[in-house]
């Protein structure tokens, strides 16, 4: 018996129903809107887009590494303390707040993650994944990035 769609394994959709569902997955339309304009049932509509979604956060994670100039940070997003609440003190700090490490290259992708600390270990190991050696590396004081080119990246920049 000869599938319907060369897209979709064991899919019963046809593949003309599948193009327009793409179609409609990249204007930005609902599941629920997509299956009411191409005639589908929503449940199947829904699952297709799952699987888009999660073929689309694949592709993202096999990308090419960064190269050229490549900024690196880290960050920390949270609740601001106050003043009343015992045991917090004042001012900003980064107790309670989740840290996040990011990579930009210059005029071109970002790459965010939420760690579990910006320890060196844990940075160094996000960036040797994600940068190639010959990169230009731009990045603050941060004591985690002093082993950066003990590693193996060559061109390494401090901006304070």
């Amino acid at each position: 018996m000869a599938q319907k769609n060369r897209y979709l394994f064991r899919g019963r959709i046809s593949e003309r129903k599948f193009r327009d569902l793409l179609r409609l997955f990249a204007l930005d339309i609902t599941a629920d809107r997509a299956a009411a304009l191409t005639g589908l049932n929503h449940k199947t509509a829904a699952a297709i887009y799952s699987l888009l979604r999660a073929r689309m956060a694949e592709l993202a994670q096999e990308g090419c590494p960064f190269r050229g100039q490549v900024e690196l940070d880290e960050s920390y997003f949270g609740p601001t303390r106050q003043r009343g609440r015992p045991g917090l003190g004042k001012g900003r700090g980064v107790r309670g707040k989740v840290p996040v490490f990011g990579i930009l290259e210059r005029g071109g992708r970002v790459h965010c993650q939420i760690v579990k600390n910006c320890s060196k270990a844990t940075l160094l190991a996000i960036v040797e994944g994600h940068v190639e050696l010959s990169a230009e590396l731009v990045t603050d004081g941060f004591r985690s990035y002093d082993g950066l080119v003990e590693a193996g990246f060559k061109r390494h920049h401090r901006i304070n």
